[in-house]
């Protein structure tokens, strides 16, 4: 499923986890085959679970255990997909009626 982000209120999966890795500095470690899956993802909004996991395991899970520390890389990892439905569940709960994105996005 594509849709044309330049209307879309809500950020997609792909931008919310391109956020996250940026944030914790660990674009620069992954694969390129990976990043450009990610920037797909979040460019075009086509995005599923399937896809999330494994583009965890890939850009934060395997950089944290690249730099020594597994322990670390599974607890980011777990808890990033901890938080998808509860991204979902806030999607669903916050009212977008007839807001841009750079209106909704401090409600968020």
């Amino acid at each position: 499923m594509t849709r044309n982000l330049e209307y879309a209120a809500y950020p997609t999966l792909g931008e919310m986890l391109r956020f996250v890795i940026g944030a914790l500095d660990l674009r620069a470690r992954g694969e390129a085959a990976d990043k450009k899956r990610l920037d797909r993802a979040a460019r075009e909004g086509d995005f599923d679970a399937e896809t999330f996991d494994e583009l965890v395991v890939a850009l934060v899970e395997t950089s944290f255990v690249a730099e020594g520390d597994p322990e670390f890389g599974h607890f980011v990892a777990d808890f990033i997909r901890c938080k998808r439905p509860h991204y979902a569940k806030l999607l669903g709960s916050v009212s977008a009626d007839a807001l841009t994105r750079e209106q909704l996005m401090p409600l968020l």
